[in-house]
């Protein structure tokens, strides 16, 4: 995004995005300077609960360490508090107001594929390219949830799978909360008519954990090892 205002058409009329907004929407990994009131002790707060899980010897040195680098960030905040707290201010001023614009217009944020860019796209357009991506593959529309049937198939194949997969472990394997993986797309901004990439996060499908398993084996395999 260049550093100057930026107007978006819709529907012929035009809503903008100003100077300070896209300094904010410099990209996802910018992180905002807002911290919750009292995030220094939340900050000490979490570190005991983890200095008390090393062993005890280490212990009361890890806190010595701790209370320090504490100390130093509530000086730090102390000596740029109004400075601080005015540019903290207006940033959250700005990002209540791109996400009031994005609102109303209808028009979410998205990644850009191989780009570490942001893109605001419109709704109605954004699923109308993922359509578009489902029909030009070939993919069928079903009547039913097809994941619990897939889930009863993939623990009978681990039931029969001895040679792999020993009783004692065939649990592990097994995705409990499983979900029907859902499909996001990124926008491809480098070719025509800007298609999208397919993006399928697969944690929570029935096989991923089966999957991750073999994959693994294969890896580790003397022929993988060869390539």
């Amino acid at each position: 995004m260049s550093a100057q205002s930026t107007f978006f058409l819709k529907q012929g009329y035009m809503f903008r995005l100003e100077v300070s907004h896209l300094q904010v929407l410099t990209g996802l990994k910018y992180n905002l300077g807002h911290k919750p009131k009292h995030w220094i002790r939340d900050l000490g707060l979490e570190a005991e609960c983890a200095v008390t899980l090393l062993p005890p010897e280490d212990q009361e040195y890890t806190r010595y360490q701790v209370a320090k680098q504490l100390k130093k960030l509530q000086t730090q905040q102390t000596s740029q508090c109004r400075y601080n707290e005015r540019r903290q201010y207006e940033e959250m001023k700005d990002v209540n107001s791109i996400r009031d614009k994005l609102r109303k217009n209808k028009a979410p944020i998205t990644k850009a594929n191989k780009e570490s860019s942001i893109i605001i796209v419109y709704q109605n357009e954004y699923e109308q390219k993922v359509l578009d991506f489902i029909s030009n593959n070939g993919a069928e529309e079903v009547n039913s949830n097809i994941t619990t049937k897939f889930q009863k198939d993939l623990r009978s194949t681990i039931n029969n799978c001895k040679l792999l997969i020993d009783t004692e472990n065939k649990g592990r394997f097994i995705n409990l909360n499983r979900e029907t993986p859902l499909l996001r797309g990124l926008l491809k901004i480098h070719k025509e008519g800007t298609p999208i990439c397919p993006v399928v996060n697969l944690r929570n499908a029935p096989s991923y954990k089966l999957a991750k398993m073999l994959t693994d084996i294969l890896n580790t395999s003397p022929d993988a090892q060869r390539m």
